[in-house]
């Protein structure tokens, strides 16, 4: 996942954009100083046509190119940075998930403990050796037991969730 992430990664696949984007605005190109016609003659009917050639633009078409090479090396910049961040994104996600698995696989166990203590409740509740408060109390912690780990269950899904997504592999599960 971690090698698909830098070429799937939503914000990566933005910042690539953004770099080839900038490279349009840098063009390179050869042009004669002197492109004009030195002499017009004509015999007949003629028409006129004006041409102009800027041989002094005060460096603007040099400062240009190179706004378009610092634009483009910016950008490229960015996009390294940006890939520093999802592989934090991917890692940090991934150990999150980890963790949540861990915490609901747990929380399974709690409820098996559980419901052992509710069953064993209710046989001393039905020998009359408990009250009906203290087996109130055992499925009060049976529920509470169940409740934690569907909610445990849910987040490690979340996180899960934002694992693909840091990976670009969110629309690319089965449902």
């Amino acid at each position: 996942m971690k090698k698909t992430a830098k070429s799937e990664n939503v914000r990566v696949l933005i910042a690539e954009s953004n770099k080839q984007l900038s490279a349009y605005g840098w063009n390179e190109g050869l042009f004669p100083t002197t492109g004009f016609a030195t002499k017009n003659i004509s015999s007949g009917f003629s028409a006129g046509l004006q041409m102009s050639w800027n041989i002094f633009d005060g460096g603007a078409n040099r400062t240009a190119v190179k706004n378009s090479k610092i634009n483009l090396e910016t950008q490229e910049l960015a996009l390294e940075e940006i890939k520093i961040q999802v592989d934090r994104d991917v890692a940090n996600t991934y150990g999150d998930f980890l963790n949540r698995k861990k915490v609901f696989e747990l929380l399974e166990r709690a409820i098996s403990t559980a419901q052992n203590n509710y069953d064993r409740s209710l046989d001393r509740f039905r020998l009359g050796q408990l009250t009906s408060l203290e087996l109130r109390q055992a499925q009060i912690n049976l529920l509470n037991a169940r409740m934690n780990a569907n909610m445990a269950k849910y987040q490690a899904k979340l996180s899960e969730l934002t694992y693909l997504q840091a990976c670009g592999q969110l629309l690319n599960v089965p449902l």
